[in-house]
């Protein structure tokens, strides 16, 4: 028998990227990679793409999470990579689980480290254990994971992606 331990979900999925109206008002160079961002700025997702986005990522996570609950989009913003753009290793405190959309892109580049990648190097175990992963996912697909995994966009050109961050509220 195989059990996991301490495995962290990552859930894959596509959106109709025609049901999302979202408008970013202004860009700004951001974090030690100045990648252009909509991040912290006034973004415009109508009501309809909210609810939209909503209900495809609570049904989603309504595999996982075995509970009724209320999902909530806290925050969302574009992300445009020019030419070899990328984002420095991050996490996305003060929620529970965060998203990107795959809005223009030949393939996905965010990459996931495994938690225990030092540890994994230390003990001579890179053989054994992947130290990231990087899913290959294209153009409408989005991915959600949890906001404390500790991720990076890889080298990029001409490409832009839709992320944001949810909070989950477990009813009685």
């Amino acid at each position: 028998m195989i059990m996991n331990l301490f495995s962290i979900p990552v859930l894959v999925g596509t959106v109709d990227l025609e049901k999302i109206k979202f408008k970013s008002t202004a860009f700004t160079k951001k974090w030690i990679s100045e990648t252009i961002t909509s991040q912290h700025v006034k973004n415009d997702l109508d009501k309809e793409s909210g609810t939209y986005l909503a209900e495809v990522f609570a049904s989603k996570l309504g595999h996982l999470l075995k509970k009724k609950f209320t999902l909530t989009i806290d925050h969302i913003w574009e992300n445009i990579y020019d030419k070899d753009d990328y984002q420095e290793p991050h996490i996305h405190p003060g929620s529970h689980f965060s998203f990107v959309i795959y809005k223009e892109v030949k393939e996905s580049n965010t990459i996931f480290f495994n938690p225990y990648a030092q540890l994994i190097q230390c003990f001579k175990m890179l053989e054994m254990f992947d130290e990231n992963f990087k899913p290959q996912l294209t153009k409408g697909q989005y991915v959600i994971f949890p906001s404390f995994v500790t991720h990076m966009a890889a080298k990029s050109t001409g490409t832009s992606t839709i992320a944001g961050n949810m909070t989950i509220e477990f009813k009685e």
